[in-house]
């Protein structure tokens, strides 16, 4: 989910409440540390169970640490090492987890802060281990094996999504060099947990995605597989028709603001959805500038994809003198502005909305309303011509909510009112139901995506 403009939690309070993107982002936040925090006890629990001794599990972890021992400080190597020599004698399993849980999460600490070093030590390492594998870029690296090639995916969490694109890209050019030279190779297929995590992303590259799992160390990870010809037609320099189809105008603006898209931050610290950026893109494409996003989730948020339409440049003010008035208020009840704004106190708040109304709204404000007005009607001209001859049933079919006095709105399909998904609340039948109507929504905005993509904006 993202927010891309940072004026839209200044959305005005209607009789409905809007969601809390802030506290979903919370949640969502929470539920990633817990899903580390698991991952770090269940690789604990195996390096607990590969070695029969306490001193063969002392060894084993202050090898890992020789390595990155140049990047700690003194008083950090002693800290731990002294914890490291007190799981010795321990011979229960949960004993050992509870007494080194703490010591791995400072030691990721430590990773966090030198993570770009940390990684390429490692994947050093993973050069040194596997003599056979080559070295693409710092993203990919390959091995030839039964006339395949094998992509591999070393540890990169440092890397920023945006340098990552053009990572690959880079790499895959490079592999359709590498495969025009062995005929022989029909096949590229790659198992890493950037399938796992990115499906969508490598599907847009030309990869084939399956057998996504979660293995026992708690990764989910995936198969990608891309046949020679594919490769070859995609990255090869040999199809000139491809080239030129890249250098045109038209592919060109699609690139930058995909790239623009894929750059974006939202304002809660979170990075755009990614099945939901080209759609962003695409109404940027036609000049419809977007304040949010979502691709729909299956277990929070909304159960269908959405982007918020907004026009640019929101007047700071709805009415007139409104911010005088606010403190004049605030200041009598002993409340900051702030609790004006969420209602925290019906009896203040009333009486601002009685005085700023009677000012009236600004000249600024109800020109910002009519630019948004005429948005929707853009945006209800190219659903009408969409849904011309193409037919889906209703909780499918994308629709238009306005959110708000501003004039804003929201482009959706599914049930605009409904409470954010709660898998605690679903039985097994009803999450599987659920899971096959987000699939066939996020279809229907990727259709929409490309009509948008396929017709020249006006």
């Amino acid at each position: 989910m993202s927010i891309e403009n940072p004026t839209i939690d200044q959305v005005e309070a209607t009789d409905k409440p809007t969601p809390n993107l802030s506290e979903q982002f919370k949640v969502q936040r929470k539920n990633k540390l817990e899903k580390k925090d698991e991952k770090t006890k269940s690789d604990l629990k195996d390096l607990f169970n590969r070695y029969s001794t306490g001193p063969e599990r002392i060894k084993a972890i202050q090898t890992q640490l020789k390595r990155f021992s140049h990047l700690l400080s003194e008083e950090q190597k002693e800290y731990l090492a002294k914890s490291i020599s007190e799981i010795e004698n321990i011979i229960d399993e949960n004993e050992f987890v509870e007494k080194m849980f703490p010591v791995a999460k400072y030691y990721l600490g430590i990773k966090a802060e030198h993570l770009g070093q940390f990684e390429e030590i490692d994947r050093q390492r993973m050069y040194d281990e596997h003599p056979t594998y080559k070295e693409l870029n710092q993203l990919f690296a390959y091995e030839l094996e039964d006339g395949e090639i094998r992509l591999h995916v070393p540890s990169n969490e440092g890397t920023p999504i945006k340098d990552k694109l053009g990572l690959m890209e880079d790499g895959l050019k490079k592999l359709a060099e590498i495969v025009r030279d062995y005929p022989n190779i029909k096949l590229v297929a790659g198992r890493s947990w950037i399938v796992g995590e990115h499906p969508k992303l490598l599907e847009r590259l030309g990869f084939e995605v399956s057998e996504i799992e979660t293995n026992p160390q708690g990764i989910k990870v995936g198969l990608a597989t891309i046949s020679r010809e594919e490769l070859l037609k995609r990255y090869g320099s040999s199809s000139e028709q491809t080239e030129l189809s890249r250098k045109s105008d038209k592919e060109t603006i699609w690139q930058e603001k995909l790239k623009k898209v894929a750059e974006l931050k939202d304002k809660i610290g979170g990075e755009m959805d990614e099945g939901i950026i080209e759609t962003v893109a695409a109404f940027w494409l036609h000049d419809l500038p977007t304040s949010g996003s979502c691709e729909g989730h299956i277990d929070w948020g909304s159960g269908g994809p959405w982007i918020d339409v907004e026009a640019m440049g929101r007047p700071e003010e709805r009415y007139n003198d409104e911010a005088e008035i606010k403190k004049k208020i605030a200041d009598k009840f002993g409340v900051t502005p702030e609790a004006i704004d969420n209602y925290d106190n019906r009896e203040e708040a009333d009486e601002y909305w009685d005085e700023v109304t009677v000012k009236g709204e600004t000249e600024e404000y109800s020109k910002f309303r009519e630019q948004n007005q005429n948005l929707e009607q853009k945006v209800t001209q190219l659903l009408r011509e969409f849904y011309s001859g193409h037919e889906v049933p209703d909780d499918i079919k994308l629709k238009i909510h306005g959110i708000g006095p501003s004039g804003m709105f929201r482009v959706y399909n599914g049930d605009f009112d409904s409470e954010p998904v709660n898998p605690i609340n679903l039985t097994e039948e009803e999450k599987i139901a659920l899971a096959e109507k987000l699939k066939n929504r996020q279809e229907e905005m990727r259709v929409f995506t490309q009509f948008l993509r396929n017709k020249s904006p006006k």
